[in-house]
């Protein structure tokens, strides 16, 4: 999932980074491949910065604190002209009368003001049972509809079509879904499904 979340929130703008090019750095994802670029931007902005050992770890889980720490830092680094003295901090403007209430992020956890200030933004809402649930990995489908209310994106509330053969047109990701794909932005797996629920 680390692999196509980085791939997906980076190309939100795609005409910018389609002029770009990185050398890896990171052994696990050389140059040839789809997500080199996506992930290079990340670690010279300082979002992201690999393990221990020096490698990324394309194929490692993400959970949803991770991934909207991510998604937070990236807009606030992308929305601003570069500067070599830019500090990769959370979004500091938030809704003020918007109270976040979700008893699993608590005050003091180190995700806690990149969860505040999505859900002033509207950018998360939350579980129907009032949590957030941080420590579940984020699927496809979150994912998506995540970076793209984050980047504002401009989605169509209805669809004519299924964009995913997995994917009905009705369910609530299916705009997110079929953003994404139109742009390029998402690929089906080999079977020419998206597995859009499927924690990766």
């Amino acid at each position: 999932m680390k692999k196509i979340f980085a791939c997906v929130l980076l190309v939100a703008n795609l005409a910018f980074f389609n002029s770009l090019a990185f050398a890896a750095t990171f052994p696990d994802v050389p140059d040839n491949t789809v997500n080199n670029a996506a992930v290079e931007f990340l670690k010279q902005k300082g979002i992201i910065n690999g393990y221990a050992d020096g490698t990324f770890q394309p194929d490692k889980t993400i959970n949803r604190a991770e991934a909207l720490k991510i998604v937070m830092l990236a807009v606030k680094i992308i929305n601003q002209s570069d500067s070599a003295t830019q500090q990769t901090t959370p979004t500091e403007q938030i809704i003020p009368d918007k109270n976040m209430n979700f008893p699993d992020v608590p005050a003091g956890d180190w995700f806690f003001d990149y969860v505040k200030n999505a859900y002033g933004m509207d950018i998360v809402e939350g579980y129907p049972d009032g949590k957030f649930k941080p420590a579940n990995n984020i699927n496809v489908a979150e994912s998506i509809k995540i970076i793209e209310m984050a980047f504002a994106a401009n989605v169509t509330a209805t669809l004519t079509e299924n964009p995913f053969p997995d994917v009905d047109k009705t369910i609530w990701y299916a705009p997110n879904a079929a953003f994404a794909k139109n742009r390029q932005i998402i690929w089906a797996l080999d079977d020419g499904k998206l597995h859009a629920e499927v924690a990766q």
